[in-house]
């Protein structure tokens, strides 16, 4: 996991800009193209297709999840401790839209169906939950680069730009990429500083 989270934090916009080009254009409209071009059975679409298309939107989420986990994890801990808000609550905001994405993808292709209110409540919680994990990682964000906690409105650009992040990572990785560049060289004179 470091290696990924590495490269989220190390990468720099043109890369990320390209990966969530990608993710966020290239898959979703390719994918389906070829599946509906290999699979040329006229009785309805076949299950593999729409597991395979559910798939695909899993893997978009994945990386914008991941990245937004990186971001987050890496920022808090440059937060001052007395401003540093607890993470716990984060990491379970970025791990119920993908339960809620793989439960929903799985009774969808199988034949149960949820109740559409228990559907509703959950779908909603985990809409939330995203909106909760944008918010998290643009305060800290905010906080790592200023040192204090950002008045109100302050931080909007930040979470519209996370929120439209095919175009917002081009604004906020060479943010995080100066942080992340200024973790390593701090760390650095602290190991010279020990020897």
């Amino acid at each position: 996991m470091n290696r990924i989270r590495h490269f989220f934090l190390h990468a720099n916009r043109v890369q990320m800009c390209l990966l969530f080009f990608i993710v966020c254009v290239v898959v979703p409209f390719v994918g389906p193209i070829v599946m509906i071009s290999a699979t040329r059975s006229a009785a309805g679409i076949p299950r593999e297709q729409i597991l395979g298309n559910g798939l695909l939107a899993v893997f978009t989420e994945v990386v914008l999840l991941v990245w937004l986990w990186s971001i987050g994890s890496f920022v808090c801990s440059m937060v001052p401790p007395d401003l540093r808000p607890r993470e716990s609550f984060f990491r379970v905001a970025i791990i119920c839209p993908l339960v809620f994405t793989f439960a929903w993808l799985a009774l969808f292709v199988s034949k149960n169906s949820w109740p559409i209110a228990v559907a509703v409540v959950a779908g909603i919680f985990a809409f939330f939950c995203l909106l909760y994990d944008v918010n998290f990682v643009a305060r800290t964000l905010y906080l790592a680069e200023k040192g204090e906690p950002p008045m109100m409105g302050e931080i909007s650009g930040t979470v519209l730009q996370l929120w439209f992040f095919p175009v917002g990572a081009w604004f906020i990785q060479p943010r995080v990429n100066q942080l992340y560049d200024e973790r390593g060289r701090s760390g650095h004179s602290a190991k010279r500083r020990r020897h």
